[in-house]
């Protein structure tokens, strides 16, 4: 308003005017409590008295609009605080009008100057969601994210929760394929399975079958883990039950002869992709009666404690499956007679190359060794709870990065 520029000018014309309605009012009031008065006179004074009351409270008024910047006009030189004059200002800088505390709150203040001028405002430093317009908008805007932000996190997690159902499905078929412990542990009294998946599911599964006096078991290895390992796992469980109980082959080389053709047909890998999709196993033969044990192997040993002695017998060195092996030969059958009291140790990688330790380095074939030279003669019951203590002890803190399968067998 122009009369704040010219303050001191209208302070005294306002001073002026002030004085003059009190003047009006004070002579009216004295008129009027006379008793000499005519009608009319008394009707002029009342009129006279009331204009300079009303003189005398607009003054008043806009007086202290002036002084306290209630007129919603920022005064020069001053900076309202919470609705009051603050601290005079030098007359070379004038403050400029800062935005409330909740424009900040409420749409925040990562907006730059620049941010400002590209947007329309008419200086650099006026923040653009202070403006009249944005101040409509923004917080339809933030309401509109929230809501998009709630509605995209419900989806997430509802698959999320669909994805788990399927996964623990998933387990549910698999735990169907794995051996009953209760008739193993009926035909093979001391003996242990440690089986650890690092997922819900597993890529790598313990086989078992029991043929008249035969008994067949396999510990096996597939590509991966998790859900593409546990579905590997179910052509290899099916593969081997169609070997060994339809088709009746006993020969443990022959019989991974079968399955490293089966595979090959079920995944039917490219001459030219270099697939490595297949399995590792271990399979041995056992006659508990003649303690006669047949084993062959596909990149997986056969460790054995006969006579108190350790000895290791290597399997071949290409897997089942994969089209880079395709000119691998036949498995090799091995037989090995044992006496009473003799064991046998086979096991996916899953147990060796675990990561833990006070340097961090993979378990390895040392330690298992060890361990199995230390517990060879111990209960194969007792002997799993060393094996499962020695490894968590190992790898501590540190993440599970495979399956783990260990297989023991005591005569």
């Amino acid at each position: 308003m122009e009369f704040i520029k010219h303050r001191q000018k209208w302070s005294l014309m306002l001073t002026g005017l002030f004085v003059l309605s009190v003047c009006l009012s004070a002579l009216s009031i004295r008129e009027l409590s006379g008793t000499h008065i005519n009608h009319g006179a008394s009707t002029f004074m009342v009129l006279y008295a009331g204009l300079g009351f009303v003189f005398l409270s607009g003054t008043v008024a806009i007086w202290f609009a002036m002084y306290t910047g209630r007129t919603g006009v920022a005064q020069p030189g001053r900076t309202p605080v919470n609705g009051f004059p603050g601290p005079k200002a030098s007359t070379s800088e004038v403050r400029k009008p800062t935005p409330p505390r909740d424009a900040f709150l409420q749409y925040g203040h990562h907006h730059t100057g620049q941010d400002a001028v590209s947007s329309g405002a008419t200086h650099p430093d006026v923040m653009p969601e202070y403006r009249e317009g944005a101040r409509r908008s923004a917080p339809i805007l933030l309401a509109d994210n929230i809501a998009e932000r709630k509605r995209i996190a419900l989806e997430m997690q509802q698959q999320n929760k669909k994805i788990t159902e399927s996964i623990n499905y998933a387990r549910r078929i698999q735990s169907a394929i794995l051996p009953n412990l209760r008739l193993i542990h009926r035909v093979l009294p001391d003996s242990f399975i440690l089986y650890k998946p690092r997922d819900v599911v597993s890529g790598d599964f313990p086989w078992f079958a029991h043929v008249k006096n035969e008994i067949f078991m396999a510990a096996v290895d597939c590509t991966g883990h998790g859900v593409p390992g546990a579905l590997l796992s179910l052509v290899g469980y099916f593969l081997l039950n169609d070997i060994v109980r339809s088709r009746r082959i006993t020969d443990p080389g022959k019989i991974l002869d079968l399955l490293d053709e089966g595979v090959s047909t079920t995944l039917r890998p490219s001459e030219d992709a270099g697939t490595k999709d297949g399995m590792d196993i271990s399979l041995c033969k056992i006659n508990m009666e003649t303690r006669q044990v047949e084993y062959a192997g596909a990149h997986r040993p056969l460790y054995l404690v006969r006579n108190g002695v350790f000895e290791e017998i290597k399997g071949n060195k290409f897997p089942i499956g994969g089209g880079i092996f395709k000119n691998q030969t036949s498995f090799t059958n091995y037989r090995i007679r044992l006496n009473k009291g003799d064991s046998i140790f086979y096991f996916s990688d899953g147990y060796c190359d675990q990561f833990g330790g006070p340097d961090g380095k993979k378990f390895g074939t040392r330690q298992l060794k060890q361990i199995i030279s230390r517990v060879h003669t111990m209960p194969m019951r007792e002997a799993h709870h060393v094996f499962d203590e020695e490894w968590e002890k190992w790898r501590g803190n540190q993440k599970q990065i495979d399956d783990v399968l260990l297989i023991g067998v005591k005569f």
